[in-house]
C-alpha cells in the first residue's frame, strides 16, 4: 500500500496553510469582514461596529437596553435618536409661531403662521366687504363686451329650431349639425343628387370649358412611332424625344472607312483572274507609280450584285481611256487595252457608296 511518506510532494503539499493560495473572494465571502464575535461586555454596550453578534450575545444586549433603567435613561433623552426636520421630511418648513389676532389684522408680520380664523380676521378688517359684495352681484362690473373677449363679429343668434332649419327662411339663427342633416333632409332631392352623382359628366365639361380647345385627344407615341418621325397624331414624351434624336444622329454619322485590299500588284501585264467575287465590292485601279492611293484613281468603280442573269454577264467601267471589263463567269479582269503595271485594290461597299459607274452589257 503506498503511504504519504512515500509521496513527499504530496506530503508537503497536505502540510501547506494555503497551497492553492485561495482568497474569501474564491469561495464566495469577498463581503463578509474578517471581525471576531463581540464579547459580553461589547454586546451589552453596544458601542462597537467591528464585531459579530450571535443570538445569545444578541439576546444581552436587548436585556441590556430593555431594562427598566435603560428604557428610562432612554425616555428622558430629549432626542435619544437624534431626529431632525430633514429626517421627517420637513426641512424647508420654517419654525414660525401661529399669528394671533392684532397681528393677523395688521398684516404687517412675515415670521408667523396662519390659521383660517386667522386668515377670516384679516380679510374683514383689510377688505371693504360692501364694495366687494356689490360688485359681486353686479352683472358685469368690470364692463365686459364680445369685442374685449375677441368675439366682435359673433351675433347674438339662437341656435334654429327643427321647423326653422327645414324652412330654411331665417337669417338670424346658428344651425347645428343636427339642423344641417334636417335641412339637407327636406330642402334636397336625393334622387336627383344620387343621378347626378352616377352621371359621367353631369355638367356638360368640353374641353373649351377647362380652357384645352386647341389641345388633341392623341396617345403618347410609342418607341417605334418616335424613332420612325412619320405620325403625326402622337404626343412625344422627354424620353421619345430622346430616343428620336438619337436615332436621327446615328442614321447620319458617316459611314466607317473601309479599309482596302491589295488584289494585284500590277507587277504583270494583260488581263488576269481574280481570287475573290468582286461582285458587291469597290473596286479600284491604281497606276504603278502612285504612292497615295486617294491621289489618283485611274478608274474608281462599284460592281454591283446582279442576279438572275447568265453567267457570261460582264460589268463595265468607264474611265477615259479604256474600259475595264469584270466577267462573271470566271472572274476576268481585262481591259480594251491592256492592265498594263496597273494596281487593283477592293473593298467592301461603304453604306453610303456612289452610284455604279459603268453599264452592264451581255
Amino acid at each position: 500500500m503506498i503511504t504519504v511518506s512515500d509521496l513527499p510532494g504530496l506530503a508537503k503539499h497536505l502540510e501547506a496553510r494555503d497551497p492553492h493560495d485561495l482568497g474569501k473572494g474564491d469561495v464566495d465571502l469577498e463581503n463578509v469582514q474578517n471581525f471576531a464575535l463581540a464579547s459580553t461586555a461589547e454586546a451589552r454596550a453596544g458601542s462597537s461596529n467591528t464585531k459579530y453578534m450571535t443570538p445569545l450575545l444578541t439576546k444581552y444586549a436587548i436585556e441590556e437596553l430593555t431594562s427598566e433603567e435603560g428604557l428610562a435613561n432612554h425616555l428622558k433623552a430629549s432626542n435619544p435618536h437624534n431626529i431632525s426636520k430633514s429626517t421627517i421630511g420637513l426641512d424647508k418648513v420654517q419654525n414660525y409661531t401661529m399669528s394671533n389676532a392684532v397681528e393677523a389684522r395688521a398684516g404687517t408680520r412675515n415670521d408667523v403662521y396662519m390659521t383660517p380664523q386667522r386668515v377670516k380676521e384679516a380679510f374683514e378688517a383689510l377688505v371693504d366687504t360692501d364694495a366687494l359684495d356689490n360688485h359681486l352681484k353686479a352683472s358685469n362690473p368690470h364692463s365686459i363686451t364680445k369685442t374685449t373677449v375677441g368675439l366682435s363679429d359673433v351675433q347674438n343668434y339662437a341656435v334654429a329650431s327643427t321647423s326653422e332649419a327645414q324652412a330654411g327662411t331665417r337669417t338670424d339663427r346658428y344651425m347645428t349639425p343636427q339642423r344641417v342633416k334636417d335641412a339637407i333632409g327636406a330642402l334636397v332631392d336625393t334622387d336627383k343628387i344620387d343621378n347626378h352623382l352616377k352621371a359621367s359628366n353631369p355638367h356638360g365639361i368640353t374641353k373649351t370649358t377647362v380652357k384645352l380647345s386647341n389641345v388633341q385627344d392623341y396617345p403618347m407615341a410609342t418607341q417605334n412611332d418616335a424613332t420612325n418621325g412619320t405620325r403625326t397624331d402622337r404626343y412625344m414624351s422627354p424620353k421619345r424625344v430622346v430616343q428620336a434624336v438619337e436615332k436621327y444622329i446615328n442614321s447620319n454619322k458617316e459611314p466607317a472607312e473601309k479599309p482596302w485590299t491589295l488584289l494585284r500588284s500590277g507587277t504583270e501585264s494583260g488581263s488576269f483572274f481574280s481570287s475573290v467575287d468582286l461582285r458587291g465590292k469597290e473596286v479600284c485601279f491604281i497606276s504603278s507609280d502612285v504612292s497615295n492611293i486617294d491621289e489618283i484613281a485611274v478608274v474608281k468603280g462599284f460592281i454591283p450584285l446582279v442576279s438572275g442573269f447568265s453567267n457570261d454577264l460582264q460589268c463595265y467601267f468607264a474611265n477615259g481611256y479604256s474600259d475595264i471589263e469584270y466577267r462573271y463567269s470566271d472572274r476576268r479582269i481585262s481591259t480594251n487595252g491592256d492592265l498594263g503595271n496597273r494596281q487593283v485594290w477592293y473593298r467592301e461597299a461603304s453604306e453610303n457608296a456612289y452610284p455604279p459607274m459603268g453599264t452592264i452589257k451581255a
